[in-house]
């Protein structure tokens, strides 16, 4: 307002009509200029004019009216009526109906236009009044912010020094989080009831104000009363989270995107003074001080993807621009190593507006984007430039690793990681990881100036460490026009960059001019009778070049195809163009950019703007290198062409032109997508001779796994099936193939585990929620057999995998065989029933016959010692692996609970979870990961004749190989850890081991190892309780590489244990109550390997752990009855739903219904655990009845034993009480074994208190299940 006189006129848009109403609204500070600058006040609330008037939010007509009004330039109703005439000729083409709305709008303009007189006192301070920043702000604001931007903002930039700007022309990332614009009149505001978790609002948002949050249960104590949360759903990675979905009010554009786009209809737009009020704003700053956990997901997931901080981030583009959402996603999968050249045009003003810079660095690792714009002419020559430069510095900075190493400097913790790193550095991932090892070790030096000569040059170029990830970005107007020569000679060179074109299909920044991208008929500037040629066909040209990898995509259409061609693009070896559909407020779109999402999803159906990925790898597989990711369209060409005024325009004003252009385009369209479906099948000449030869049979495997179990079934049938001769598309979690009714026919191979009592997988979840949604026919192009794993103990035995056997079938599929059933009860376990089974389905599948050899097959690894040329060798220790998904977390208590002369062991074992993300919910279960004890190691290795401490490095050869195993190419290893922490050489041998063993062994060993595997001596090493161990120890000749050994064993999967404690009553901590289990077997007394591991931690070792879900289901009101069994270390959890009601009474202050606690164990004296503690809970009244059967204690023993369901039938008035009648909740946690007297006792008892008759009470328990109120976790 500097340039405001003494005197002048001040028009203010608002819905604040009256001087009282800004009183209470506008700033001390800004009321005080008014009134002793004597300004003349005048207000509207031309945006409620321009709603009237249906011209939804565009107020600009309506403000030049007041202008014209006030201003006096010319006398004042002339002005207007001759304003009117060129709105009539700027709008004719558009139609009558725009016209008249916004001649409307400027007949109600000054109608709404009121002087306000500001009373004597209206400029003092109100009571508690005080004067306001400029921003609102809760955070230390950067100095950039208040000595330079600020005054910019304010008009001042001509007074600020040159001293106050960074040296070196750069400016700082991340500063549009300070501008808090506060633009929107609505926000949209989340009903968490209704939302699926699926990311869609978050990732089309194109400012990145509407994000997923997530919470741990101690973070959400702090939380604001308006943050509401729902449990965190999709699987274990999620276990221990809450939930949310919140917009910023202050950074918002009130677009509506987000709504539209929602698939729930969980989103609405509400006054933004309203959300205010219901505590957004404090809901958005607690939002924003949650840790980031995108590391816990897969990135390349739309969900996964949206949990990554996008480090772009309220730009100043238009509200619902089709350019952004793309841009964002890419730093969201690439932004901390991403390095950007961006063409001038819309992309580079939003992206670098004047010091408000939106892009951004991750809060946890302070890296983001590195971005930098030239002109159109030059762009692509611009980032061709970077990739060569940044290409040869890395080489510089490896021959300086290679001369570090060969000079042996450093500790030799330094040098294996200079070795790793020379080894990793054109790993994405791993020379990020290793690199930040290796500043880390070297920084205590460089700060001392101390490096040798060697290192310092390897100090100097350390941002280089990391391989950064090289873009270019533009708009159509660059890549088609004016920079295509530029694009055309770098592909052709063949580097290794990657293109983002965003496609407007006119050139946006400048007002809306054709370019070589317009589609024929479409009326821009310099094409105002329609552009009579079709568009260009960039990625068609590209595509003639070898070697380069080429998508279309339209994110509102297909979220994951986009997700999936950006991944496919990045991890390309050379060049790489995706280009992207981005609706934009020049096309003039009836609907409005509130519909950006959806009018991508019907350019894509009508075929106006198709999606495929086009890469060349896969001739190498003998498939073909196009790929047509939509392929079926519903023709409503026209329809798409009138929501937009660029097309409908032209039918106004030339209708014969018009209905021509329209109809050659849409002729255009249809040959177009015909040879897009032609190009889909054609594998072409250079297709691999076997798969031409006759790899009939494709599969798909895919697995629904909660413990592991099922992915590694899942895993060796896919490496089973390729040596048999399919071709295996890929293997993966059910979650990742909802897009299976666009993908080409394929025969699915489903293993599917049933987790808790009958429920489904975490890894399926999405995918049962994407079946149920699948009409019937829309799998009918593929086949599919289905693998279940289960207990017969269980009383919904494999009911997961049966869901996914009928519905797979309901939707269209045809089915290839039976589905098979791996029962955990049966002799060999799960793998009695997969041997069955495996032979039929495979033939059913038509797989080639199988060829028979005694030769071993390939290792899954690669292992090589890592000794450098002239270099001694390495033998630093390596650090202990971290599984994916788990953590490694310290242990704080390992405390025996039974006397010392007690036979058996059970432990109070207790780590922390405040130094690591491992939060839990009431009811989960903690997954922790054994190691095999050193003494047993050394006698392995010793076995085997492998040295153990050599330094190893490791690469995969078998992308079948589960995550646990791929992890170990991460990082140099040695044999000793990889007996010690991977393999479960200790564990239990499957019949397919012998079988598998024999090919390793003398001729007289194989034929006694086949003889095993076929026969009954099987049964005879189960009974002895043989390990993997002494069956080799059995069979001396048979001694594979540890390469080998690799692929023959098992990694050691997660033993899973409730969780004993309250997370509320006792933060900071997992409590866990371990039996270390041990059985007699004819061999010797044997020890289980997890238990073993156990009972020989000490406090403050560490322990790989990983959280799961829990099966539990909780009353919502703390006042329903809970009648809870516990046998055994069943006790647990038990445990934990006592300590929860107790906190919630005594801290909460909150009332808590009846507890019942059923404890049943051998000796009161030996296995009562917590005994205080169960008083503790009476006296305070949440506990209310404890009722005790101790099996092995007098005087019912001998002869007799009392169990827990007995003690039931003893009490089955206060059952029948508190369950029937007043409808309470029953948890059962022990041995399988016992449930079925459990429901028998619950059954009798509701029998004989009347809450059901004798012929209903199967009915009962079943309702009970089903609804909830029977939770079991049996084993």
């Amino acid at each position: 307002f500097g340039p405001l006189q003494e005197g002048g006129t001040f028009v203010l848009n608002s819905p604040w009509t009256n001087a009282e109403q800004l009183r209470e609204n506008l700033k001390l500070e800004f009321r005080q200029f008014l009134v002793h600058k004597k300004i003349v006040v005048y207000n509207i609330d031309a945006s409620s004019v321009a709603r009237q008037a249906g011209m939804g939010r565009l107020i600009n007509n309506i403000m030049q009216t007041v202008f014209f009004h006030l201003a006096n330039v010319m006398e004042p109703a002339k002005a207007i009526e001759l304003f009117k005439v060129e709105v009539m000729k700027t709008y004719k083409s558009k139609g009558p109906e725009v016209v008249k709305k916004n001649i409307d709008a400027i007949d109600m303009a000054l109608d709404n236009l009121h002087r306000i007189q500001l009373p004597d006192g209206w400029e003092v301070a109100r009571a508690g009044e005080t004067q306001r920043p400029l921003r609102e702000r809760n955070m230390a604001v950067p100095n950039l912010v208040t000595d330079v931007l600020d005054p910019m903002q304010l008009r001042e930039g001509g007074t600020l020094p040159v001293s106050k700007f960074i040296p070196g022309g750069v400016v700082e990332l991340g500063m549009t989080q300070w501008a808090k614009r506060a633009v929107a009149q609505k926000i949209p505001v989340v009903d968490m009831d209704k939302c699926t978790q699926c990311n869609k609002c978050a990732s089309i948002c194109p400012h990145a104000v509407i994000r997923p949050f997530l919470a741990s249960p101690a973070e959400m104590k702090r939380a604001p009363a308006g943050f509401e949360t729902r449990r965190a759903t999709g699987g274990n990675a999620y276990a221990g989270l809450h939930f949310r979905i919140q917009a910023s009010p202050m950074d918002c554009t009130g677009c509506e995107v987000c709504v539209t786009s929602c698939p729930d209809n969980a989103l609405v737009m509400k006054d933004v003074e309203r959300a205010l009020k219901d505590g957004h704003k404090d809901a958005w700053d607690f939002a924003m001080t949650l840790p980031s956990r995108g590391e816990r997901f897969d990135p390349f997931t739309v969900k996964g993807a949206q949990f990554n901080q996008p480090l772009l981030e309220f730009s100043g583009a238009c509200e619902g621009c089709g350019e952004t959402p793309y841009a964002k996603l890419l730093t969201q999968l690439f932004g901390k190593r991403m390095i950007l050249a961006n063409a001038t045009g819309c992309s580079s003003i939003w992206g670098a507006t004047a010091g408000w810079i939106p892009y951004t660095v991750d809060k946890k690792t302070g890296r983001g984007p590195a971005w930098g714009n030239s002109l159109f002419e030059d762009n692509a020559d611009y980032g061709l430039g970077m990739v060569l430069s940044i290409s040869q510095r890395r080489l510089h900075l490896a021959k300086r690793v290679e001369a570090a190493i060969q000079a042996l400097v450093g500790t030799p913790e330094v040098q294996s990681t200079l070795v790793q790193w020379l080894e990793k550095k054109d790993d994405k991932e791993m020379s990020q990881i290793v690199g930040d090892r290796l500043q880390g070790l070297l920084k205590a030096d460089a700060d001392a100036k101390t490096l040798p000569a060697e290192l310092k040059e390897v100090w100097r170029l350390r941002d280089l460490l990391g391989r950064p990830s090289m873009w270019m970005m533009g708009g159509d107007g660059w890549s088609n026009d004016i920079g295509f020569g530029g694009i055309d000679h770098a592909v052709a060179l063949g580097e290794n960059i990657n293109i983002l074109i965003l496609d407007t299909e006119v050139y946006s920044n400048t007002g809306g001019q054709s370019s070589k991208a317009t589609p024929l008929g479409s009326v821009a500037k310099f094409a105002q009778k329609g552009k009579r040629t079709q568009k260009k066909d960039l990625g068609g040209l590209l595509m003639t070049y070898r070697g380069v990898y080429v998508a279309s995509c339209a994110m509102g259409a297909n979220y994951a195809q986009c997700v999936k061609a950006l991944q496919e693009a990045e991890a390309h070896d050379g060049p790489s163009v995706v280009l992207c559909y981005a609706p934009c407020i020049e096309h003039r779109t009836k609907t409005g950019l509130s519909n950006m999402g959806n009018d991508m999803k019907a350019a894509v159906d009508c075929g106006y703007w198709p999606l495929y990925r086009h890469d060349p790898n896969r001739i190498k597989l003998g498939e073909p290198a196009f790929q047509l990711d939509s392929k079926i369209t519903n023709g409503k060409v026209k329809e798409f062409l009138r929501n937009q005024n660029r097309y409908s325009q032209l039918e106004r004003a030339y209708p014969e032109d018009a209905k021509r252009l329209v109809a050659d385009l849409d002729a255009h369209l249809a040959q177009n997508m015909e040879l897009m479906r032609r190009r889909a099948v054609d594998k072409g000449t250079t297709a691999v001779k076997e798969l031409i030869d006759g790899l009939k049979t494709e599969l798909l495997v895919v697995y629904g796994s909660e413990t592991g179990t099922a992915e590694a079934f899942a895993r060796r049938f896919a490496k089973y099936a390729k040596q048999r001769g399919c071709s295996v598309r890929a293997c993966t979690e059910m979650n990742d193939v909802c897009d299976l009714p666009s993908q080409d026919a394929v025969s699915v191979v489903a293993f599917v585990a049933t987790c808790g009592d009958g429920e489904i997988p975490g890894g399926a979840l999405v995918f049962r929620d994407a079946l149920n949604n699948f009409k019937a026919g829309d799998l009918s192009k593929h086949s599919f057999i289905v693998f279940a794993l289960g207990d017969r103990s269980y009383a919904k035995f494999c009911e997961a995998a049966k869901f996914f056997d009928r519905k797979l079938e309901e939707c269209g599929a045809k089915r290839a065989g039976d589905m098979g059933i791996g029962d955990a009860c049966d002799e060999d376990g799960p793998e009695t029933g997969y041997t069955t089974w495996l032979p039929a389905a495979l033939s059913a599948l038509g797989a080639p016959a199988e060829k028979e050899s005694d030769t071993p097959p390939e290792p899954p690894f690669h292992v090589e010692e890592v000794c450098p040329d002239g270099h001694p060798g390495l033998t630093a220790t390596p650090h202990q692996l971290c599984p994916p998904g788990a953590v490694l977390a310290r242990i704080v208590e390992n405390r025996r609970l039974p006397p010392s002369d007690y036979e058996r062991d059970i432990r109070h074992f207790v780590i922390d979870n405040t130094e690591v993300d491992l939060p839990f919910n009431l009811g989960d279960a903690v997954g922790l990961y054994p190691q095999n004890l050193p003494e047993d190691v050394e006698e392995a290795l010793a076995w085997f004749s492998i040295q153990g401490d050599k330094v190893l490095s490791l690469r995969c050869l078998d992308e079948t190989a589960s995550a646990r195993l791929m992890a170990l190419a991460k990082q140099h290893t040695n044999a000793r850890q990889i007996f010690t922490e991977v393999l479960d050489i200790f564990g239990k041998p499957s019949r397919s081991f012998c079988k598998a063993l024999a090919k390793f062994a003398s001729t007289t060993e194989a034929a006694e190892l086949k003889a095993i595997a076929e026969g009954t001596r099987f049964k005879e090493l189960q009974d002895a309780s043989a390990s993997f161990f002494d069956i080799f120890k059995m069979f001396p000749s048979a001694k594979p590489s540890l390469a080998h050994l690799l692929g023959l064993l098992p990694a050691m999967k997660w033993r899973l244990y409730s969780i004993a404690n309250s997370a509320d009553y006792t933060p900071g901590v997992i409590e866990l109550t371990v039996v270390i289990n041990q059985w007699p077997s004819k061999s010797g007394l044997k020890t289980g390997t997890s238990t073993k591991h156990i009972q020989k931690l000490k406090v403050g070792d560490r322990i790989a752990a990983t959280m799961t879900n829990g099966t539990f289901t909780f009353p919502q009101d703390d006042r329903t009855p809970m009648v809870m069994t516990g046998l055994g270390t069943g006790i647990a959890p038990i445990r934990s739903f006592v300590q929860d009601r107790l906190y919630k009474k005594t801290v909460l202050k909150k009332e808590v219904g009846p507890m019942v606690v059923f404890y049943g164990c051998r000796h009161e004296r030996e296995e009562f655990f917590y005994k205080e503690e169960w008083e503790l809970y009476k006296k305070e009244g949440v506990l209310t009845q404890l009722v005790n059967a101790f099996s092995h204690d007098k005087p019912h023993y001998p002869p007799k034993m009392m169990f827990v369901n007995q003690r039931m039938e003893e009490n089955t008035h206060l059952l029948g009480d508190l369950l029937g009648k007043q409808g309470g909740y029953f948890y059962m946690c022990g041995l399988a074994v016992a449930v079925p007297g459990i429901d028998k006792a619950l059954k009798g008892a509701m029998v004989t208190e009347g809450v059901c008759t004798k012929d209903l009470d199967d009915k009962w328990i079943t309702e009970m299940k089903e609804c909830g109120r029977y939770s079991q976790e049996s084993y």
